[in-house]
């Protein structure tokens, strides 16, 4: 499930001058809020967003990471969109790039018990047992992955979009593509990084908050708005996106509360280089967020989009030495 994405450039006034070339008319999709649970024993759908959602038990005592994780799942009815289980064999191998904790790893490892699932991230693992087909590796992907051509089956990667520099995605994009089989997969999944329905306070916050990240880090935060044609520029074909909107306050239920916590903490975490570039105090900074998280999210019910790429291997590799050789001369802000 997922509205699918129309490449028609949107032709309304736009909100920031941040937004401008890559605006598209995606209407709100809450299409997985009326889904049945399953094992729900209830027959009536819930469509409305200011009831909590049907929700693992796990996420009363999970942390914030783990919260998120349980949230996506339930957004989009499991860990994958692909449709993994007629792709996979017994003895593929899935990457997870950038895999933090390695909770999806783990709960991979534990649903393809055939398969061997592998995770690469820069920091430490926490210590702890593990599927015996589950592996973690330390390293910063930035400088390549640590395995030969044609290596996997399936690649999957979350939540990157806040954390590559626009100049590094291509060549990422291409490691992957080297160390993926022919018609092999990838999928990545993560937030548009600007809220719609914004209240005055967000939309000012957000605005500056794309410019400062764009100019002073090299981060387009609204990266996923235009993936499928940087997955497209690395080699890959059949590419397929979507979208899933997520209710961010109390009006969109338990979901609703997670969003607005990790939109409080990531704006807090961003708060001594985002309040100076907006040139305002820290005092001032902290009360505009609290007044957002508390009031502005539910009166306006804000929500955001959380898109979906996935492709597959296009196997010739002539086009992928080009592709290769011509990546770090290329300008993604396009």
């Amino acid at each position: 499930m997922g509205a699918k994405i129309s490449r028609k450039e949107s032709t309304c006034n736009e909100k920031s001058e941040s937004q401008e070339n890559i605006n598209l008319i995606l209407e709100p999709n809450f299409d997985w809020a009326t889904v049945k649970e399953k094992n729900n024993g209830d027959d009536d759908n819930n469509d409305d967003l200011k009831s909590d959602y049907v929700f693992p038990k796990e996420i009363e005592e999970g942390y914030r990471v783990h919260s998120t994780h349980f949230a996506l799942k339930h957004v989009c009815n499991g860990n994958y969109k692909v449709p993994l289980k007629e792709h996979l064999k017994p003895g593929s191998k899935i990457l997870d790039v950038g895999c933090g904790s390695g909770l999806w790893c783990e709960e991979m490892a534990r649903e393809f018990p055939d398969v061997n699932v592998y995770g690469i991230d820069l920091v430490d693992f926490p210590s702890k047992i593990k599927p015996y087909n589950c592996k973690f590796f330390l390293g910063n992907i930035i400088f390549g992955l640590p395995w030969v051509d044609n290596t996997f089956d399936y690649i999957w990667s979350r939540c990157l979009f806040t954390d590559i520099k626009s100049k590094y995605w291509l060549p990422l994009l291409l490691e992957m593509y080297r160390v993926l089989k022919p018609n092999g997969i990838i999928e990545f999944q993560g937030g548009d990084g600007y809220a719609l329905s914004a209240g005055p306070l967000l939309e000012k916050v957000q605005s500056n908050c794309l410019k400062a990240a764009l100019e002073l880090r090299d981060i387009d935060l609204r990266i996923t708005r235009r993936f499928g044609e940087i997955v497209k520029l690395a080699g890959f074909k059949d590419i397929n996106e979507s979208y899933q909107s997520i209710a961010v306050g109390r009006w969109g239920g338990k979901i609703g509360e997670i969003w607005a916590s990790n939109l409080k903490e990531s704006y807090l975490t961003m708060q001594p280089w985002l309040s100076s570039y907006m040139g305002i105090s820290e005092d001032e900074y902290n009360r505009t967020i609290k007044e957002i998280v508390d009031k502005e999210l539910d009166t306006h019910k804000t929500y955001i989009n959380h898109h979906i790429t996935w492709a597959t291997k296009k196997p010739h590799y002539k086009y992928y030495w080009i592709t290769y050789l011509s990546a770090f001369n290329i300008n993604l802000h396009y």
